[in-house]
C-alpha cells in the first residue's frame, strides 16, 4: 500500500514538473507572425515612396505583443524599437525631453504635452504638433494595431493640426525648430532629396513628400555643448 502511494507522489511530481517545463518552454519560444499593416500614411521615403508597415505579433504561452517593422527597401526592414530610444536620446541632448510633460520610467505610465509623429524614416523626421491627447506606456505596446510607439512617439503623415508644429532630425543634427510657413501657409521642411510639404487639412496635416525645393539642405543646428 505504501510503496503504491509513494509511486502515486512520484507520478504527481513529474506531472508537475511536466507542466512547469511546458509553460516555461511556451514562454521562451514565442510563435510570431506578421502583417501588412492597413494604415496608408505610412512615413515617407522620398517622393512618392512610402515605408511598408509591417505588425507583427509575438506570442507565448502567457501573453501577445505587437510591434510595427517598417520595410524600406526588399529585405530590409527597420524595427520601431530601434528609433524611438534614439529619438527621445537626441531630445535629452538637445535638452528638450524633460519639457514635454510628465516622463516615466521603463514599464510606467507618463504623458506628453506634445504630440510627436514620425512622418518620414530617410531621414528621420518627427513634427512637433498638438497637445498630447493621452498618457502612454513606455514598454511595447501590446495591441493589434500600435499607432503609438514606445516612449509616446506617433507615426503617420497626418497628424493633428496645430498651429505652433515644430520639427527635429537626429540624422540631419536639427534640434526641435518652428517649421517655416509661406505667405499662402503651406509649410516647408528641407530634406536631401526635396522637401516634406506641410497642408492644412481640417483638423489634421497632410504631409507630402515632393521633390524639387531651393536645394539647400536643412540647416544643422548649431552644436551642443555636451557633444
Amino acid at each position: 500500500m505504501k510503496s503504491s502511494s509513494a509511486r502515486t507522489l512520484v507520478r504527481s511530481i513529474v506531472a508537475v514538473n511536466a507542466l512547469i517545463i511546458a509553460i516555461v518552454l511556451g514562454g521562451c519560444f514565442a510563435e510570431r507572425s506578421s502583417a501588412v499593416d492597413p494604415r496608408l500614411d505610412q512615413p515617407w521615403l522620398g517622393p512618392g515612396r512610402r515605408a511598408t508597415g509591417i505588425i507583427v505579433r509575438s506570442k507565448d504561452y502567457l501573453s501577445s505583443v505587437y510591434w510595427i517593422e517598417w520595410e524600406t527597401s526588399p529585405g530590409r526592414r527597420i524595427h520601431s524599437g530601434t528609433i524611438t530610444p534614439r529619438l527621445e536620446g537626441w531630445l535629452r541632448q538637445c535638452g528638450a525631453w524633460d519639457q514635454l510633460g510628465n516622463l516615466g520610467g521603463n514599464g510606467k505610465v507618463a504623458s506628453l504635452n506634445r504630440e510627436l509623429s514620425i512622418v518620414s524614416l530617410h531621414p528621420t523626421v518627427v513634427l512637433m504638433g498638438a497637445p498630447a491627447r493621452t498618457s502612454y506606456h513606455t514598454w511595447e505596446m501590446a495591441v493589434p494595431q500600435p499607432t503609438e510607439l514606445t516612449r509616446g512617439f506617433l507615426y503617420g503623415t497626418q497628424p493633428t493640426w496645430s498651429p505652433d508644429v515644430a520639427w527635429f532630425s537626429p540624422e540631419l543634427r536639427i534640434r526641435p525648430t518652428p517649421v517655416e510657413f509661406d505667405a499662402s501657409g503651406v509649410g516647408r521642411i528641407p530634406m536631401p532629396w526635396g522637401e516634406l510639404v506641410l497642408r492644412r487639412d481640417g483638423d489634421r496635416w497632410d504631409v507630402q513628400a515632393e521633390a524639387g525645393g531651393d536645394g539647400k539642405p536643412a540647416k544643422e543646428s548649431p552644436r551642443i555643448a555636451s557633444e
